[in-house]
């Protein structure tokens, strides 16, 4: 149950780290889609000016290469829009389907979900739980080999009966194993060597979930602080910049 719920857990992340994937290749073609208008809608401008003797054909070469360069980026945003669509469809095990993500990318903060420190967050891990239920039931072996050690006792009870002559006897005993030339400590040794890797394993289990966490935590902390200095320096300057591209 322990490796179903791990394996559960790690398709829901893959399956929205595709969905995440496909809203922003759906934004990305958006986005293009819009500059390819936008950019026409200036060619024309520049034509009409060309006409009339205000611009030069350079002008005119130069929106056009525009035109041509954002064309190319717009069929290799579709590419990557139905290689997402694809990704999530196959996870989810879906044939002939072509999924379309609802909503639009926001920014997340890692400080408003966080509810522990990493080493807490990787101990709650399913796969971590997994691995140390391995290494439980790994223990438990070797509680069984060792009862497995001592010999087992066999009680006899029964009559016999004979017919010439005739005659009945009844007969009681113990039967026990003798291990002269063994003690069955090479199956208890496995047990235990097991264990050990068992151990390890769910050691390294936590330690690789709890330097991911910490490294995804420092990356959207870092990621976060370069959207907020965009926002400042950059994004609010952009409707001005256009205004003066226009005129």
């Amino acid at each position: 149950r322990a490796r179903v719920a791990a394996g559960e857990s790690t398709l829901q992340g893959e399956a929205g780290a595709a969905y995440i994937a496909l809203l922003a290749a759906q934004e990305r073609v958006g986005l293009l889609d819009g500059l390819f208008e936008e950019l026409q809608r200036l060619r024309g401008i520049v034509a009409g000016r060309q006409a009339s003797g205000f611009a030069s054909e350079y002008d005119l070469a130069r929106l056009d290469i525009e035109l041509a360069s954002n064309t190319s980026k717009q069929a290799e945003a579709h590419a990557d829009l139905e290689e997402a669509s694809g990704v999530l469809a196959a996870l989810l095990g879906v044939r002939g389907w072509h999924p379309k993500a609802a909503g639009s990318l926001t920014p997340l903060s890692y400080a408003g979900m966080r509810t522990g420190t990493p080493v807490d967050l990787a101990n709650a891990s399913p796969a971590v739980i997994a691995a140390g239920r391995e290494e439980a039931a790994a223990q438990a072996a070797i509680v069984s080999a060792r009862r497995e050690r001592w010999p087992n006792v066999s009680v006899v009870l029964g009559r016999a009966w004979t017919n010439s002559p005739f005659g009945a006897t009844d007969f009681f005993g113990f039967s026990v194993e003798l291990p002269i030339f063994g003690s069955r400590y090479g199956e208890q040794a496995r047990a235990e060597s097991e264990a050990r890797a068992a151990m390890f394993r769910r050691e390294l289990a936590a330690a690789e979930t709890s330097t991911n966490l910490s490294t995804l935590a420092s990356t959207i902390a870092s990621r976060e602080a370069a959207l907020q200095r965009f926002q400042q320096d950059a994004a609010g300057r952009l409707p001005a910049l256009k205004q003066m591209a226009d005129d």
